[in-house]
């Protein structure tokens, strides 16, 4: 003889896992709204290009005169200093802790996707279309860096720390080389770090005017 199934359980057992779903999406979807907002006007700019194959950062700062591989101030046209309002660093970062770091991501500087093209005509034309994905997995999610595109992610590191990071897309035989690593520090040595960078070089790499270059100069 057939017979009805157990209301109170059937009902039961729809809605104890409507509330548990209920549950995880309020936090999820909170979180995601966070991630995506901008970082703000008191956060740290940092355009990021994945290259093949590694990954080229530049931190927005003041405007600080840039100088020649001799150590002399380079100059325009006009015989004024040339100024920079980023520092470039290959690979490594350094972030001050307990601050809103917002990330752009790029593929290239001014390569654009090349339709038409063989495989090789593409690599001639235009190296940097390659789709990375950027990913420091202790400072929060991953992002891909497309060419012809601009990616947004914000990062804030809570405490002191070496946080490394590796390209998760495939992209190319040296792939395995597009690791990154990002160097939180107290704000009074990110300071003394930029300050550092802006500094003309410590060892020359070519000799100046009527010196005799070294070993290395050479």
């Amino acid at each position: 003889k057939q017979i009805h199934g157990n209301k109170v359980l059937e009902i039961g057992w729809t809605i104890l896992p409507l509330i548990i779903l209920i549950g995880v999406a309020v936090p999820t979807v909170k979180t995601i709204f966070d991630l995506a907002k901008p970082g703000g006007p008191n956060s740290i700019q940092v355009e990021v290009i994945g290259k093949q194959w590694w990954w080229q950062f530049g931190v927005e700062t003041s405007e600080y005169p840039i100088y020649n591989a001799d150590g002399t101030p380079k100059l325009d046209a006009d015989n004024n200093p040339v100024m920079a309002n980023q520092v470039v660093t290959a690979n490594e970062l350094v972030i001050p802790i307990k601050t809103r770091i917002e990330f752009s991501l790029k593929a290239c500087t001014t390569d654009k996707p090349v339709a038409d093209k063989t495989t090789e005509e593409l690599k001639l034309s235009n190296p940097c279309n390659v789709i990375h994905s950027f990913w420091i997995p202790s400072l929060g999610g991953k992002k891909d860096v497309v060419p012809g595109r601009v990616n947004k992610m914000v990062l804030e590191a809570d405490k002191p720390g070496l946080y490394t990071g590796q390209c998760t897309e495939y992209c190319g035989l040296s792939h395995s080389v597009m690791r990154m690593q990002i160097r939180a520090v107290t704000q009074e040595d990110y300071d003394a770090w930029i300050a550092n960078l802006q500094k003309p070089p410590v060892a020359l790499s070519v000799a100046k005017a009527g010196e005799t270059p070294t070993k290395a100069q050479n």
